[in-house]
């Protein structure tokens, strides 16, 4: 009989139906510390092939999965374990549910960047060379998701464009930053054009751009992008709660102050 539980130490911890896991973690991690990307990637696929395999395990089981990685501080394997969460989420049939999974998943490796380069700074090579390139690929398997409005597409892929290009200022990419948050501004005026307010991603994307543009002395274009966070964070419609949406808006205004005070 199989089954889809969970049995997490305090470091390796394994689905108990895969005992052969344990081997695809520790080559996974010498391929990625020894910048061997493309046989950590396939690593990565054979894994998923085995964890497919054992049907009672879902995309939400492994995903759940790496989190508790997470948790106990194993973070390569648990980018391995998003990873093929992520993979798995593909076979869903529900195209609504399919993009969900896929950014919870890359939401999870921006988690776990951060995490990992606060414990051993030295991982930052690993983040930019081999997360980010994952992330990416995740964002362009959801481009090709069929049978889902573009509107509910866009909204998910621009959430993922945002975990991007906060990972990339983890790594000091900050040219691929702004290049990663003006795409997700433009796919957003594309798609939803006057209706774009509504989402508040749209205005996390206006104040980070604000952020890079205020590091690069670029300070009358800032406080534009400061200014547009403000009215996107006070229009939005899809805030769960009240107070997230006080804090987006005092952060943006302490921003925007802190640049105009530049330019003066």
């Amino acid at each position: 009989m199989k089954h889809k539980h969970f049995l997490v130490s305090d470091s390796s911890a394994l689905p108990s139906s895969i005992v052969a896991a344990q081997r695809f973690f520790k080559t996974y991690k010498n391929s990625t510390k020894s910048g061997r990307y493309h046989e950590a990637s396939k690593i990565a696929g054979e894994l998923t092939e085995l964890i497919e395999s054992n049907i009672d395990t879902t995309a939400e089981d492994m995903r759940l999965f790496g989190i508790k990685l997470l948790e106990n501080k194993v973070f390569l394997e648990s980018i391995l374990i998003f990873d093929a969460a992520s993979t798995m989420s593909e076979k869903i049939e529900n195209s609504q549910k399919k993009l969900e999974m896929i950014q919870f998943c890359v939401a999870g490796m921006r988690d776990t960047n951060k995490a990992m380069i606060a414990d051993d700074s030295n991982m930052k090579v690993v983040v930019k060379d081999h997360v980010i390139p994952l992330m990416r690929d995740k964002l362009h398997r959801m481009k090709s998701t069929s049978a889902v409005s573009e509107q509910y597409k866009c909204l998910q892929m621009s959430w993922v464009l945002h975990y991007i290009e906060w990972s990339q200022c983890l790594v000091d990419q900050w040219k691929e930053r702004e290049q990663t948050l003006r795409e997700g501004v433009e796919r957003l005026n594309e798609v939803f054009r006057q209706n774009k307010v509504k989402h508040w991603v749209y205005g996390l994307l206006f104040n980070n751009l604000g952020i890079v543009c205020e590091g690069t002395s670029r300070y009358e274009e800032a406080a534009s992008f400061f200014k547009q966070a403000v009215d996107v964070y006070q229009a939005a419609t899809d805030y769960y709660d009240r107070e997230d949406r006080k804090q987006h808006i005092e952060r943006s205004e302490i921003n925007l102050r802190r640049v105009q005070q530049k330019i003066e």
